[in-house]
C-alpha cells in the first residue's frame, strides 16, 4: 500500500509538471496552489526560460507565503531581485537565507552559486570548506572545481579550505593530474602524520608515470613499496599489482597462467607458469612491468626459465625497451627459450641512454611465419632481476636528468 501511494503521488506530480511544461491549465492551477516546490519550479521557468521577472517574483512570493522557510524560493528570489537591479534587497535576501541554512547540508551548493552570482566572495571560502568536508558526491566535486577558479595556488586552496580538507584536495589534484598541487598536499598530510591508503599511494604513482615524472615516482615507490630491488616482486611471492611499477598481466583465451609453489628445497618465492593452448599464432606481450631506472647507467638483467614442448620457431623471450616521451632507447631482445629445457639462467647487460628514466621489461613472443605456426607448450619463469651492482655495471656516462623532482 505504501508503494502504491508513493507511485500515485509521483504520477500526480509528473502530470502536474507535464501540464506546466506544455502550458495546459497552468495559470489556473498554479494560482490556486499552495505547493512551494511547484511554485518555485514554475518561477524558475519564468525566470530562466521566459525572462519574465515580475511573474517569477510573484510566484516566489506566493511560495514563501505558503512556506516561509523554503530555501530554494529565497535563493531564486535573490537572483530575480538582483536582475531587477535591487542589489541591496538581493543581498538582504541572501543573508537571510544564509542564516536559515546554518549547519544544514541541503541547499548549500545552491547558496554558493547565488553568492557567486551576487559577488559575495567573502561568503564563499566558508561555504566551500563546509561543502567539501561534509557533502560527498557531485556537490563536493563542483565545490572543488569552483575553488580552483577562486584560489589559483595550492597554498591559497589550503588556507581557504582548511586542514580538514587536505585529503579531498589531494584527491582532486590527482583527478586533474595536477601533480605539483598533489605533492604539496601530500607533504602537508605527512606533516600532520596522516597516512595515505594503499589505493591513494598507487594512484599518485600512476599519475606521476602518466606525466613522465619517473624520478619523483621512483622516490615514492621506494618509500612506500620497494627500496631494495629494481624489479618489484621478481620472485612472484606477492600477488601481481597490475598497476604502477608492479607486474601487469593481460588476459587472452590462447594462454593461461598460474603461480605455483617451488620445490621443497627452495624456500623463497614462487614460479610463474604459462600454458599456451596451441589455438593461434599468438603475438604475446601480455606480461610486463614498468621500471624506473637511472639515466646513463648500465644494468644487468637475469631470469630463470624452463620450458616443455614449446612449438614453432618463435618462442618466448624477455625484452626491454625505453618508456616515456623523449626516450630514445632501442628495444633490446634477450635470448629465446629452447623448445624444451631445464632451468636455465639468462643474463645480459644493457645500457640506459640519457633522456630515459623508465624502461619496460616484458615477456614476448612474436608471430611465426611458418605454416605450422600455432603456439603450444609450457613455460616456467622465476627469479626475474635487474641489478646495477654487478661486476660490469656502473655509470657509463653522465646525464643531466630532465625528469628529476
Amino acid at each position: 500500500m505504501l508503494l502504491i501511494c508513493c507511485a500515485a503521488w509521483m504520477l500526480r506530480f509528473a502530470w502536474i509538471e507535464q501540464n506546466i511544461f506544455s502550458g495546459k491549465r497552468i495559470d489556473k492551477y498554479v494560482e490556486q496552489s499552495h505547493n512551494s516546490p511547484l511554485l518555485t519550479y514554475t518561477a524558475q521557468n519564468d525566470y530562466l526560460f521566459e525572462a519574465n521577472l515580475p511573474a517569477a517574483e510573484k510566484r516566489l512570493v506566493q511560495a514563501l507565503k505558503s512556506n516561509s522557510f523554503y530555501i530554494p524560493a529565497w535563493l531564486t528570489l535573490a537572483s530575480v531581485v538582483n536582475d531587477q537591479g535591487e542589489k541591496k534587497q538581493a543581498d538582504a535576501i541572501l543573508n537571510y537565507s544564509d542564516k536559515l541554512t546554518t549547519e544544514l547540508l541541503k541547499w548549500r551548493w545552491d547558496k554558493v552559486l547565488v553568492a557567486y552570482e551576487l559577488g559575495h566572495k567573502e561568503m564563499l571560502p566558508g561555504e566551500l570548506r563546509f561543502i567539501i568536508n561534509k557533502i560527498p558526491g557531485k556537490e563536493r566535486n563542483s565545490a572543488l572545481k569552483l575553488a580552483d577558479r577562486l584560489f589559483p595556488t595550492a597554498q591559497k586552496l589550503q588556507e581557504n579550505l582548511g586542514e580538514e580538507n587536505l585529503l579531498h584536495l589531494f584527491h582532486h589534484a590527482l583527478h586533474q593530474k595536477n601533480t605539483p598541487f598533489a605533492l604539496h598536499f601530500l607533504q602537508e598530510l605527512e606533516k600532520r602524520q596522516e597516512e595515505l591508503s594503499r589505493r591513494d599511494k598507487l594512484w599518485l604513482i600512476n599519475t606521476l608515470i602518466s606525466r613522465s615524472e619517473f624520478e619523483t615516482g621512483r622516490f615514492y615507490w621506494k618509500k612506500w613499496f620497494e627500496n631494495k630491488n629494481i624489479v618489484y616482486n621478481g620472485n612472484f611471492a606477492k600477488p601481481f599489482l597490475g598497476t604502477a611499477f608492479g607486474w601487469r598481466i593481460g588476459k587472452n583465451k590462447d594462454f593461461v597462467h598460474q603461480i605455483i609453489s617451488r620445490s621443497p628445497q627452495e624456500t623463497k618465492g614462487k614460479e610463474l607458469q604459462f600454458r599456451f593452448k596451441g589455438w593461434k599464432n599468438l603475438s604475446f606481450a601480455h606480461f610486463y612491468q614498468i621500471i624506473p631506472v637511472q639515466q646513463g647507467a648500465r644494468y644487468q638483467f637475469s631470469a630463470m626459465m624452463k620450458s616443455q614442448k614449446l612449438t614453432t620457431d618463435q618462442r618466448p623471450f624477455f625484452q626491454i625497451y625505453g618508456y616515456g616521451s623523449g626516450c630514445s632507447m632501442r628495444t633490446r631482445n634477450f635470448g629465446m627459450v629452447a623448445p624444451t629445457q631445464s632451468w636455465k639462467k639468462e643474463t645480459q647487460l644493457f645500457d640506459v641512454p640519457c633522456g630515459c628514466s623508465a624502461v619496460v621489461l616484458r615477456l614476448r613472443r612474436e608471430e611465426s611465419r611458418q605454416i605450422d605456426n600455432k603456439m603450444s607448450g609450457k613455460l616456467w619463469v622465476k627469479d626475474v632481476n635487474i641489478t646495477d651492482s654487478c661486476i660490469d655495471c656502473g655509470s657509463t656516462f653522465r646525464c643531466k636528468d630532465k625528469n628529476g623532482p
